[in-house]
């Protein structure tokens, strides 16, 4: 993981992601794949609490 003002910090739109269960790959829905240094965990980490942000944003109002 890098601070947001490294520039090897790379931002995914959530809905892109369709998995990183290989260690250092990233697969999209468009079944491309991307190589990350990042573990399968964290990225797997992250993805979930994005979808608790969406989720908690999305119930209010």
């Amino acid at each position: 993981m890098h601070s947001q003002r490294s520039p090897d910090n790379v931002w995914l739109f959530y809905f892109h992601v369709r998995n990183a269960k290989t260690e250092g790959l990233i697969e999209f829905r468009d079944h491309s794949t991307m190589p990350t240094e990042v573990s399968a965990y964290s990225i797997q980490q992250q993805l979930l609490r994005t979808s608790h942000c969406m989720s908690h944003f999305t119930d209010i109002g």
